[in-house]
């Protein structure tokens, strides 16, 4: 892959070629405002991540209710961004059967893309460390209510709670919204998938009007190269066929291994595998799927860093091509794209807030971390992190003593 010099793109910006080969202008597709509504939606949503308490959110709370709230005003700001990502992918593909598309535009649509991937399934896999998981012994266990004179608790073995068994609707929940995130995946990776396709397919039989293909360049690996270069042609052909096949790879494999599991003695044997698995990754785990916490914030570092290097290339792409300068232009589709992104930014907001809140309660039950495993303090049973007393109040959250007020009972 032949990388070029800054010196070499400088005849891309020379006056006389920039009237040859300026590129027609279009901001419903790469306009400002279009490009900020996207960066937006994708980044601000994962800023609060960094603040989650993932190893101990379980202690903060008798069932999934705050993981709840966030899951779902991510989803919501999910589903805006893949509308506006929707609207560009139908106007991307009519203009191509026009052969309106030029292969510059082409190019920073699947780069807007890739930063749509990238915060999908990351969502996605934070979704995935909250979810709750189901409980072997939840049929077994018989509702219980608890007495005014008595406290319960509430630990890792026993789950009696003042309002009886824990719920499962939280947990499906959870499972939705996780299954949504893997849906706007999907079609994200299949839709660009068959457009790359098209685009690196026939490159100079892309667009009706020839707009100096050769001269398109993209930035990769903190170089510009040529998108007509063989290698890099090549590269990306190759990538975005597995990406628009992928749901059909899936199916065959599938199909495969069910066609060898039809064997009796495979069946019998990867039966006795999976559940053992089973009994050892799920009957013996905690209630909340969370691995450990260092791996699972060095995953959100790598996908913030990626996010942030599919952004500089765009922008650095764009930098790089010669378009005309009504390219800045303000229209419809720009403002129409900000204003659904207005939505997806308060909601980042107010999971910014709660993380932060999160993390603040998780500091002060690791200060109390000193206490003995079951301690009254006036009526407030303090076992295993977690605080249930049967005293409805203002100090109290669903019959669940805050945090606050037992540090307030122990300062008295």
């Amino acid at each position: 892959m032949r990388m070029l010099p800054p010196a070499a793109l400088q005849p891309l910006h020379d006056p006389a070629m920039h009237a040859v080969c300026a590129i027609s202008p279009d901001p419903d597709i790469a306009g400002i405002g279009v490009r900020l509504a996207i960066y937006l939606q994708a980044v601000l949503p994962l800023m609060p991540m960094p603040f989650i308490p993932y190893s101990s959110i379980h202690n903060l709370s008798e069932d999934t209710t705050l993981a709840e709230q966030y899951c779902q005003r991510g989803s919501r700001s999910l589903v805006l961004l893949s509308c506006t990502t929707a609207a560009l992918l139908l106007g991307a593909f009519i203009k191509h059967a026009t052969r309106d598309l030029s292969p510059y535009y082409a190019v920073i649509l699947l780069n807007l893309t890739w930063v749509v991937w990238i915060s999908a399934f990351c969502r996605a896999t934070m979704i995935y460390r909250l979810q709750p998981v189901a409980d072997p012994d939840s049929r077994n266990r018989q509702p219980t209510t608890a007495t005014p004179a008595t406290c319960q608790t509430h630990d890792a073995t026993n789950r009696q709670s003042l309002r009886g068994p824990v719920s499962r609707r939280p947990g499906r929940r959870m499972t939705g919204e996780f299954s949504l995130h893997i849906g706007v995946l999907g079609w994200h990776i299949v839709a660009s998938g068959v457009l790359g396709w098209l685009l690196f397919r026939d490159i100079e039989g892309f667009s009706r009007e020839t707009e100096c293909p050769d001269s398109t360049v993209l930035w990769m690996f903190g170089s510009f190269v040529h998108i007509t270069d063989p290698t890099v042609r090549r590269f990306w052909y190759a990538t975005y066929i597995v990406a628009a096949l992928s749901p059909l790879c899936v199916l065959l494999i599938s199909y495969a291994v069910g066609m060898l599991l039809l064997l009796a003695l495979l069946v019998r044997v990867a039966s006795a595998i999976l559940m053992m698995l089973y009994a050892v990754a799920v009957c013996k785990r905690r209630r909340f799927q969370i691995p450990s916490t260092p791996w699972g914030r060095a995953f959100d570092v790598l996908c913030v860093v990626l996010l942030a290097l599919m952004i500089v290339s765009t922008e650095k792409t764009i930098a790089g091509n010669p378009v005309q300068p009504s390219e800045d232009a303000w229209g419809f589709g720009q403002i129409l794209a900000l204003f659904l992104a207005v939505l997806p930014c308060y909601s980042a907001a107010k999971d910014l807030r709660m993380g932060l809140e999160l993390r603040e309660a998780s500091k002060r039950i690791s200060q109390l971390g000193h206490l003995s495993c079951s301690l009254p303090i006036r009526g407030v049973t303090f076992k295993n992190r977690v605080i249930v007393c049967p005293v409805v109040g203002p100090d109290y959250i669903n019959g669940q003593a805050t945090v606050q007020h037992l540090v307030q009972l122990m300062v008295e």
